[in-house]
């Protein structure tokens, strides 16, 4: 069967045959986003929201609303209520920082707070990072003793660098086996739109391929922030971005966070920017995470269009309630509508049992 919106030589598939197992949204995560009371749960609850991450002294006020909601909690130990300086190592000095790190992972053991530590954010950008590389390696290395020391169990992530850079990764991984500092999770951002995007699932496979041959037992991947400033508000690419979560396996993705036009920052209260500023109205974003959310049972294979790629998307099929849904975004490209194909219905015969398929 095929359904055709306007005439177009796109066309993306959905394969019922292809089981992709569970829905597990992957894709849902926030860089901070929310407060301990806003947006309301009528707002936050129906996109099942899976990760927050946040730096220290925001992520402790709403760790009881995340927990509430059945995501994890991520805390960079980096951002205490801002930038971190001056920066551990500074004239050798490592006190501050060793101290940092030992009493926020005590006091989250103290308060039966369980999270997942990220050790520092976008070590390789300027904005962030400012002393040489050997520093952080080292302050990589006292932070992860430490916690290893208080929580031999904790997960730890890292190195959450601005943007995909295998060679980067591979040195940071070579340093932390040489010296048993491993993270638990490989985590780094995607926030250059379309070309960004097209790399997710690639970015995943280069790192999964190059871990196994160097005996490295990481067993996650973050995409802990994804999304620019200039498209945080674009249903379109919002949908690209969640579909090449889904189609990498990777364990998590957080959509970054920006400010308003207005100046307001929408880390805090505002879903990342998926809310209005000031009436916390949900926007077209809001409305494709909403639509990923509300596909239920068990994921579907999508074939994308082919190159150029602009379409993308996830599906799903639910046969106890006797339903499928998908959600497509498009990203560049014509605009004009493109024709969706479903193939192996036979898998799916809850949908066709009738003879007839209901859109």
């Amino acid at each position: 069967s095929v359904l055709t919106r306007g005439a177009s030589a796109e066309t993306v598939t959905i394969d019922f045959a292809d089981d992709q197992g569970p829905m597990a949204y992957r894709a849902s995560g926030f860089l901070g986003g929310i407060s301990a009371t806003r947006p309301v749960d009528s707002i936050v609850v129906p996109l099942k929201p899976q990760l927050f991450r946040d730096g220290v002294g925001y992520a402790q006020p709403v760790y009881s609303r995340v927990r509430a909601l059945g995501a994890q909690s991520q805390m960079c130990l980096s951002l205490p209520n801002g930038n971190l300086r001056p920066l551990p190592g500074t004239n050798n000095d490592w006190s501050a920082w060793e101290n940092h790190v030992r009493t926020t992972v005590s006091n989250a053991k103290a308060s039966n707070q369980v999270y997942e530590w990220d050790i520092w954010n976008e070590p390789n950008g300027s904005d962030f990072w400012s002393g040489t590389l050997p520093q952080f390696y080292e302050t990589w290395r006292r932070a992860v003793v430490i916690i290893d020391s208080l929580d031999p169990n904790a997960v730890i992530v890292g190195p959450s660098i601005a943007s995909f850079d295998f060679t980067y990764l591979k040195n940071f991984l070579l340093y932390a086996k040489a010296n048993n500092v491993l993270p638990t999770a490989v985590s780094w951002h995607e926030i250059n739109g379309l070309g960004s995007v097209r790399g997710i699932a690639m970015n995943a496979q280069v790192m999964r391929a190059y871990m196994a041959d160097q005996g490295m037992n990481i067993t996650k991947i973050y995409i802990n922030e994804m999304t620019s400033s200039l498209d945080m508000h674009n249903p379109g690419l919002i949908v690209r971005h969640i579909a090449a979560v889904e189609h990498a396996k990777v364990d998590g993705a957080c959509k970054s966070c920006w400010n308003e036009k207005d100046g307001t920052n929408n880390c805090y209260y505002l879903l990342d920017g998926l809310v209005t500023p000031t009436t916390n109205f949900p926007r077209s974003a809001w409305w494709a995470y909403k639509s990923y959310a509300d596909i239920t049972g068990r994921m579907v294979g999508v074939v994308p269009n082919a190159a150029p790629f602009y379409v993308d998307g996830v599906a799903g099929q639910d046969a106890a309630k006797g339903e499928a849904r998908a959600v497509f975004g498009r990203y560049a490209g014509t605009g004009r509508g493109f024709d969706m194909k479903l193939i192996n219905l036979g898998s799916v015969p809850f949908l066709t049992r009738t003879g007839t398929i209901h859109v």
